[in-house]
């Protein structure tokens, strides 16, 4: 230590003295020495202290309440200053594009091909709404070495609407010509009879059909009033008198009647439902002069009342419908319609879940629809849906893309599957005496157990691209007949639509569809797959391949300004000659040129 160094040092110091002064004294040699022993070094000591056992103490002030007060003195001035007026603000929107009341698409092809559209409306308008439509579609013979195969539809329409306070009113009234000819000639008369040597006449079949419609919608704002919607149709479709060469004749007319109701409200955040709907069919055959009951009059009525639960990411609807069958019977029947979704993650991903049944009109004017080769004496059955139970998931990877995908099992009664009417098998017969009905389909009807699959995928870029790709798969399996005849497998689709700076507009339609098989009964066609009795005595069935195709259509527009443009029109693009229907082989690639034009706009 630093302390007892020193002290050390002190000592030695004062010896040293002490020495000197005895040696001074005594008279002995200054220069001598003596030893001193140090026992230990300095150890200094502090004293203990003393702790306080008091802690320190905070203090409280008091202090009194400030109290103010003021005295306000009112005093008021003039003043000479007048500020100038402003004029109300103004939004401006977006320009709103010109409107045409007229607009005319006319086009010819080969084929003699030819296209044309007329409509006439009303331009923009808070109460009215009004229109005349018409559209030609015709082809002349397309098909070489088969009988003639021309067909041509025309239809024409007038409609109205009328907005009022809390209420709409709409109105049309229209009709349609469809003309057709049985060209598809079966491999037993094709090898033994020119088809280009059969009349026409013999093979003409024309569907007449007028329509009309009026409909009252109302839309009040209160929740807690009852919205309606009472919609009621007439459609009366008839056929001319055809002749054969055999001298029998031959036409058809038909009446449907439907009103459909529908009745909606607000308890609370529920909405309860009910829809009422009424549909009569009678038709008369008229064979060799005599009216022919082949169907009776069928009335049915449907009751269908429903209720939705919301909330912030799902809804739930729940109901049943009962179905009042009659025609030659009464017959009662009762379905479950339910649907649930749910909002996963912001419209991205929205799982679903229904199920639903019921039954669908079928009658004459709706076969016609899906093929317009029909014999004359159908029997007709309403479709039958006893159940449909669905499910999949549907939503979004980004504000351009959307997807849909789906799977589903159900049920159909009564599905109308077509055949060749003619049963006369390898029988020839002369081409003076070669009538419609060698060519004409007949309904078979029986139930098909369906599972189904079904996929979507959209991009849509406004105003630039569209593309929808969609795939369908079926599975058929059918209670009595061998094979869902005509119907096939899978449906494939893409639909592409790009505009280049509103200038040049390109369209692409391919749509694949697999393979199916028709009803026949000729041995040279397919292999047999059942057996069944004609006129008492037994008779094979052969399933007929039709192979799968693929249909292509692509379509350009060049818009030379706002009213002008011209398009080109490519239909079966890869001139694939495949049969829709059995023996019904369709066009080769159809070309057609055309314009299209606006005009009368409000100056």
């Amino acid at each position: 230590m630093q302390v007892s160094k020193t002290f050390t040092a002190l000592a030695i110091c004062f010896s040293s003295v002490a020495a000197l002064g005895q040696n001074a004294n005594s008279g002995d040699d200054t220069l001598s020495t003596e030893e001193v022993i140090i026992i230990k070094e300095f150890e200094p000591s502090i004293a203990a202290a003393r702790k306080l056992n008091t802690s320190p103490e905070s203090v409280v002030l008091k202090t009194e309440p400030l109290s103010f007060k003021y005295t306000r003195q009112e005093v008021s001035y003039t003043s000479d200053f007048a500020p100038d007026s402003i004029k109300a603000a103004r939004l401006k929107g977006e320009p709103l594009s010109r409107l045409y009341r007229a607009y005319v698409k006319a086009g010819m092809g080969n084929f003699l091909t030819t296209y044309g559209d007329v409509y006439v409306n009303s331009l923009r308008s808070r109460n009215t709404r009004w229109g005349v439509e018409m559209h030609h579609r015709a082809s002349n013979n397309g098909i070489a070495d088969l009988p003639e195969n021309t067909f041509s539809t025309n239809r024409a329409s007038v409609y109205g609407t009328k907005f009022l306070k809390a209420h709409k009113l709409h109105g049309n009234v229209g009709y349609t010509r469809q003309r057709v000819h049985y060209y598809g000639l079966a491999d037993a008369y094709a090898d033994s009879i020119d088809g280009t040597q059969i009349e026409a006449s013999q093979l003409e079949q024309t569907y007449n059909v007028v329509n009309g419609q009026a409909l009252l919608e109302s839309f009040f704002a209160d929740s807690s009033t009852i919205n309606y919607v009472v919609d009621v149709s007439y459609d009366f479709l008839s056929t001319p008198e055809y002749t054969s060469p055999l001298g029998n004749t031959e036409s058809v007319q038909e009446n449907r009647f439907l009103a459909k109701t529908r009745f909606e409200r607000y308890f609370g955040s529920e909405l309860a439902l009910l829809n009422l709907d009424v549909d009569y069919n009678n038709q008369n055959v008229n064979l060799n002069g005599v009216d022919t009951a082949v169907n009776n009059a069928n009335l049915f009525v449907r009751i269908n009342p429903q209720i939705e639960f919301k909330g912030s990411k799902w809804r739930l609807s729940m109901g049943l419908s009962a179905f009042i069958e009659n025609e030659d019977a009464t017959d009662f029947r009762f379905y479950p319609n339910a649907y649930f979704k749910y909002n996963m993650y912001n419209d991205y991903i929205i799982p679903y879940l229904g199920i639903n049944g019921g039954l669908t009109r079928v009658n004459y004017n709706s076969l016609r629809k899906e093929n317009p080769f029909l014999a004359s004496n159908l029997t007709l059955e309403n479709r039958n849906t006893r159940y449909n139970l669905y499910g999949g998931i549907r939503g979004a990877f980004s504000s351009q893309i959307s997807f849909n995908v789906q799977a589903a099992i159900r049920q159909e009664a009564n599905v109308a599957l077509f055949q060749k009417a003619d049963t006369t098998g390898n029988v020839i017969i002369p081409t003076n005496l070669y009538a419609r009905n060698q060519g004409a389909f007949a309904t078979v009807y029986d139930t098909l157990n369906i599972t189904y699959l079904k996929g979507e995928l959209t991009f849509f870029a406004e105003n630039k691209f569209n593309l929808l790709v969609s795939g369908e798969y079926f599975s058929f399996d059918p209670v009595t007949q061998a094979k869902a005849w005509h119907m096939p497998e899978l449906i494939a689709t893409v639909t592409g639509r790009y505009d280049l700076r509103d200038k040049i507009v390109a369209t692409l339609d391919v749509m694949y569809v697999g393979e199916r098989f028709a009803r026949t009964y000729d041995a040279t066609e397919g292999e047999q797959v059942a057996s069944e009795l004609i006129n008492g005595n037994p008779s094979p069935v052969y399933a007929a391949k039709l192979d799968g195709y693929v249909d292509a259509n692509l379509g350009i527009e060049y818009r030379y300004n706002k009213k002008l443009s011209g398009f080109v029109q490519v239909n079966n693009l890869l001139n694939t000659g495949y049969q829709r229907w059995h023996d019904y082989q369709v066009q080769g690639i159809n070309v057609l040129f055309g314009v299209t034009y606006g005009f009368w706009s409000r100056n």
